[in-house]
């Protein structure tokens, strides 16, 4: 019959650590240690004497560094955060283009890591997270912070230097926004990996797809100049009213 397996390491990395250092700074014994903790005392004795490295991981040794596997998380969230949210797939591309290019030795089918691979990796990096993207066109995927100042900047000198001065700006019916909000009829995004916990994940899609349109405009007064429903071909337009 086959041997039967302990269970391993019923103990937390953070608990090692701390019944280490207690017994190294002579705070306690080694055996108070392993009671308190609840750490074989033969593992302390390894761990000690350097006999064992303080931290070890179960299973195949990751193909890449730590300071590489580090580097894609980065990335990754990165990507994330200006709306081009990367998928495992896109993942495991570029972890084949990594390996293609210094031609190290590993255990991937043409250098692919498969989803084997992927769930380690994500165990390695808590930090990531697999969400499923809202759709973001390249448009607005370019759009940053300095490219808006530096429009209402624009706007203020035109205002000033063409219209002859800033008195819009002290009237609240003359100041309207308008806005609308499209929802895509066929339009569909898949999982990509962004920081975990992050509220809003984006990912980039192609912008002409069919869609319902609804477009909003008031003013600062709280008048509504219009609310349209465009459900393509029909085109429906609402009568200005108050807001409540």
């Amino acid at each position: 019959m086959p041997r039967s397996r302990g269970k391993y390491r019923a103990y937390s990395w953070e608990s090692l650590e701390a019944a280490v250092l207690k017994v190294r700074n002579k705070e306690c014994s080694m055996r108070r240690a392993s009671l308190d903790y609840g750490i074989p005392r033969t593992t302390l004795i390894d761990k000690l004497s350097g006999r064992s490295p303080l931290f070890t991981t179960q299973g195949p040794s990751p193909v890449l560094t730590t300071a590489e596997e580090k580097k894609l998380a980065e990335w990754l969230k990165n990507m994330s955060r200006i709306g081009y949210g990367q998928t495992r797939q896109q993942l495991r591309m570029m972890v084949k283009k990594i390996l293609d290019e210094d031609g190290r030795q590993n255990p991937f089918t043409n250098n692919t890591p498969g989803n084997d691979w992927f769930r380690r990796f994500k165990r390695r990096h808590p930090g990531l997270s697999e969400r499923l993207g809202e759709s973001l066109g390249k448009e607005r995927a370019m759009l940053t912070v300095q490219k808006l100042e530096a429009w209402y900047v624009e706007l203020e000198n035109y205002l000033t230097e063409e219209e002859g001065g800033l008195d819009i700006m002290d009237d609240p019916s003359r100041m309207f926004n308008c806005d609308e909000s499209g929802f895509p009829l066929n339009g569909k995004t898949m999982k990509v990996l962004a920081p975990t916990g992050c509220k809003t994940v984006y990912q980039l899609t192609n912008s002409d797809k069919s869609q319902i349109t609804v477009l909003a405009c008031m003013n600062a007064a709280g008048m509504y100049v219009s609310n349209a429903n465009f459900p393509w071909p029909t085109f429906q337009v609402q009568s200005p009213e108050r807001s409540s």
